[in-house]
């Protein structure tokens, strides 16, 4: 089962991140909210060191400024600097305790950092907050398999996941490597149908469609998913 989490540096959209938060200023036309999205919209490139040149001048002049904190923490993350992610993580929620996305990205970095019970409170404060935060929900049911949870549980978070987002790429995995460990392979179909055709070109996912539909005694349709797989760049030879 994919172990990767809803933070990823490559895919802002699944982190609710930057464009999704909207702090103000106590002085929405100053020089620190101008300078506030601008590092944002840096971030959001990936363009770390510039990003996090304009948080330290934002912290520099509003110490209390639970933005500037918090995605200064994430952008440190990104980078494999999970220990000093945290400080920042943490201060951006003493400071403000009201946003999703603050527990969300907080629960990432823990569960990194292999302290999942902290991780599974996290995402959970997270969806207090907001009850169908599908990254959240597709974060706890990862958590649940991680901490060996009965598998409904994991099961349950997933589908919330996918119900309110389809097309969440995390909760497709991670219920297709739920499913699959526990041999539903019917059931498992859909999911990595699902992933198909959000990625029609990666030969992986069409090489687990031939093996899906091999256990389901489906030999043609198996068979022209393994070819299929071939033809691809990586794919592999059957």
């Amino acid at each position: 089962m994919d172990k990767s989490l809803t933070f990823n540096k490559t895919d802002f959209r699944t982190v609710a991140g930057p464009s999704g938060d909207v702090h103000a200023s106590r002085h929405p036309d100053s020089d620190i909210s101008i300078l506030y999205q601008k590092a944002l919209a840096l971030h959001q490139q990936d363009r770390f060191c510039e990003a996090e040149s304009l948080y330290r001048q934002i912290l520099d002049v509003e110490p209390r400024h639970p933005g500037a904190h918090h995605f200064f923490g994430m952008s440190r993350y990104s980078q494999g600097y999970s220990v000093e992610a945290i400080g920042h993580l943490e201060h951006s929620l003493r400071l403000c305790s009201t946003k999703p996305v603050y527990f969300n990205n907080y629960g990432v970095v823990l569960k990194e950092r292999k302290q999942y019970e902290e991780a599974k409170a996290a995402f959970e404060k997270a969806l207090i907050l907001n009850p169908d935060y599908a990254d959240a929900l597709s974060n706890l049911g990862l958590m649940s398999s991680l901490l060996e949870e009965p598998d409904h549980i994991a099961e349950h978070h997933l589908r919330t996941a996918l119900r309110l987002q389809p097309d969440h790429r995390d909760a497709l995995r991670h219920l297709t490597g739920l499913l699959w460990k526990n041999k539903r392979y019917e059931d498992a179909l859909p999911f990595v149908e699902g992933l198909a055709a959000l990625d029609p070109d990666n030969a992986e996912l069409e090489h687990q469609l031939g093996c899906l539909y091999g256990e389901l005694g489906e030999i043609e349709t198996s068979k022209h998913h393994f070819q299929k797989a071939s033809s691809m760049p990586g794919g592999k030879a059957v």
